[in-house]
C-alpha cells in the first residue's frame, strides 16, 4: 500500500477516533506519520494537521466559545511555539525520537478522566438509567 493512502486512512481513522473518544486520535496519527518521516519531520507537520483540525472546531463550536480566554491562550501558544523552536533544534535525534515516544504511551496509558481533570477539559457524564452515553449530556456552559 503506497504512503498516501496509509496516512490519507490513518487520517480518517483518527478522525473517527478523535470524534468518538475526543483525545487519542492525534497520538494515532502521529504514531503512524512516524513510520513514514522521522520525529523532526512528523512533529511539525503533525502540528499543521492538529491546527486546522481545531481550527474547524472553532468555526463549528464558535458560539459556545469561552473568548474572553482567547488572548491569554494565544499569548501562551505563541510563547510556547517559540521556546519550543528554540530548544528542538538543539535536542539530538535520539533523544527528540525517545522524548516523543515516552510521550506517546504516557499520553495513551492515561486514563481518561484522570486527563480531563487535570486538563479541565469536558467529559461526558453517563446515564444509569439506560446505559447510553447520550442519555445525559452534562452542560459546561452552567457550572
Amino acid at each position: 500500500m503506497s504512503q498516501e493512502i496509509v496516512l490519507v486512512v490513518a487520517s480518517l481513522v483518527s478522525g473517527v477516533i478523535s470524534g468518538v473518544m475526543g483525545m487519542i486520535g492525534g497520538i494515532v496519527l502521529l504514531s503512524v506519520m512516524t513510520l513514514y518521516f522521522s520525529a523532526a519531520e512528523a512533529i511539525p507537520l503533525h502540528g499543521v494537521v492538529q491546527f486546522f483540525s481545531n481550527l474547524s472546531r472553532v468555526f463549528f463550536h464558535w458560539a459556545v466559545i469561552k473568548k474572553e480566554i482567547m488572548l491569554y491562550f494565544a499569548v501562551g501558544v505563541a510563547l510556547g511555539s517559540f521556546l519550543g523552536s528554540q530548544v528542538v533544534v538543539d535536542i539530538p535525534r535520539l533523544v527528540y525520537d525517545l522524548i516523543l515516544g515516552i510521550l506517546i504511551l504516557l499520553i495513551t496509558w492515561l486514563d481518561k478522566q484522570q486527563t480531563h481533570e487535570h486538563s479541565g477539559g469536558p467529559t461526558q457524564e453517563r446515564s444509569n438509567r439506560s446505559g447510553h452515553p447520550h442519555d445525559e449530556i452534562h452542560d459546561w456552559s452552567q457550572t
